[in-house]
């Protein structure tokens, strides 16, 4: 465990060293998307329904991740920890974090909270966990499926419910080009209103 928690910190300086010039590709899916009311558990226990409780109507950021994971995942989460504090500070950015967990049958939502909170999670970011065939059903229709969890999605997606538009993003990519792609959503909203002005 010391070493994994070395692991981690290494990765977020190396990430920040990095990030002005990491070079990301924004990757938006033009489709028709349906996503499942799938049961699931967040941190706290609680029984949710996905698309009901987690997505409906909302602007989200979704990445996929597990917590025995030492390489890549404690980079996506210390990215998540940075975006979280970000979005706070940002006016008008209604947009939720999500989690999922790609081994949900050792991830209780006990260790998914506990995963978490080492970035610094708060409100606006849920952790999810729940049945593996219900998760792995869920994981299938988000287009983020693996067999073999180690070689999960590094990528965050993003998705606007209310346009039915999703986008994929580097996971390890700075904070600001997941908010960049975020605004780039609510931009012609917010000219459509001062026009009406």
């Amino acid at each position: 465990m010391l070493f994994l928690h070395k692991c981690w910190r290494c990765l977020a300086v190396i990430a920040l060293l990095t990030s002005t010039s990491l070079a990301v590709a924004v990757t938006p899916v033009a489709q028709q998307h349906s996503i499942p009311n799938t049961p699931v558990l967040n941190q706290a226990g609680d029984d949710l329904r996905f698309y009901n409780d987690l997505i409906k109507g909302r602007t989200v950021a979704i990445n996929f991740v597990f917590t025995r994971c030492g390489m890549v995942c404690p980079l996506l989460g210390f990215r998540f920890g940075q975006l979280r504090q970000q979005l706070d500070k940002t006016p008008n950015a209604a947009v939720q974090l999500i989690s999922i967990s790609t081994d949900p049958n050792y991830d209780t939502p006990a260790r998914m909270q506990a995963w978490a909170e080492q970035f610094h999670t708060g409100a606006g970011w849920t952790q999810v966990t729940g049945n593996k065939q219900d998760i792995d059903h869920l994981l299938k229709s988000l287009k983020a499926f693996s067999a073999d969890k180690q070689d999960h999605s590094s990528l965050v997606l993003l998705i606007d419910d209310q346009r039915n538009e999703w986008k994929w993003i580097d996971g390890a990519s700075d904070p600001q080009v997941i908010q960049d792609a975020l605004a780039a959503w609510r931009a012609p909203d917010q000219a459509a209103v001062e026009s009406s002005r």
